[in-house]
């Protein structure tokens, strides 16, 4: 995976370093790695129900939208969205002590002129965790992996039409920090996939690298 990694050891405040100083293994220290890979190696596609066999996950987007395309020929559907990242650069032996994922706003998006919006009521979405494998050439709304429904991270309605969201996701990148075979990512859907609704992400095909899915990830070693 092309990953950009910091190290903050050498940029950590006086009374971290401090506290390392002292540690009786002193390499125990705060680390935070930042994964936010590009088309050659970041995982995510979406999903829609009104072309339930097709998969986009070749798609520039990550759309988390209910919605009607009657002028295309579709009835009102939804679009969900799936994202998983490659924890392997984390070395052994860690404790990861935060993880948050960044998604960005796709501003040039061609579904709802790249604009969060809340027409019909609140756009609230919800990130949950996925159970099972799957491919990124492969998924389909018809294939979707099963999700968990007993840790699911509720997100706030949109506050802005081009808003960013930064999610704190700990819980689950322990998990999976944890139990390797366990990490599938996760699947991003509205709240109440009731039209008019929509939330429009940058996915990592994107061009513009700087808006790509981000997760910087903090651990102690």
């Amino acid at each position: 995976m092309k990953i950009k990694i910091v190290l903050l050891s050498a940029v950590l405040s006086a009374s971290l370093l401090s506290s390392c100083s002292k540690d009786p293994n002193p390499v125990k220290c705060d680390h935070e790695i930042v994964l936010q890979p590009g088309p050659d190696y970041g995982k995510d596609a979406m999903l829609f129900t009104e072309r339930p066999t097709d998969n986009f996950g070749y798609s520039i987007d990550n759309q988390v939208v209910a919605w009607t395309w009657y002028a295309l020929g579709f009835d009102d559907g939804a679009m969900r969205s799936m994202i998983e990242f490659d924890l392997s650069a984390i070395p052994a032996n860690a404790a990861i002590k935060s993880a948050r994922l960044t998604m960005y706003n796709n501003p040039n998006s061609s579904t709802c002129r790249g604009r969060h919006q809340s027409r019909s009521g609140s756009n609230a979405w919800q990130i949950e965790r996925v159970l099972e494998p799957w491919g990124e050439n492969t998924v389909t709304w018809n294939n979707q992996p099963k999700t968990s429904s007993s840790d699911i991270i509720n997100v706030p309605e949109s506050v802005s039409e081009h808003q960013d969201y930064e999610v704190d996701i700990t819980s689950f990148v322990k998990g999976w920090y944890d139990r390797p075979s366990t990490n599938h990512g996760m699947l991003m859907r509205i709240r109440s996939e009731h039209y008019y609704r929509s939330i429009v992400f940058a996915s990592s095909d994107h061009k513009d690298e700087s808006i790509r899915p981000k997760l910087t990830i903090v651990y102690r070693k």
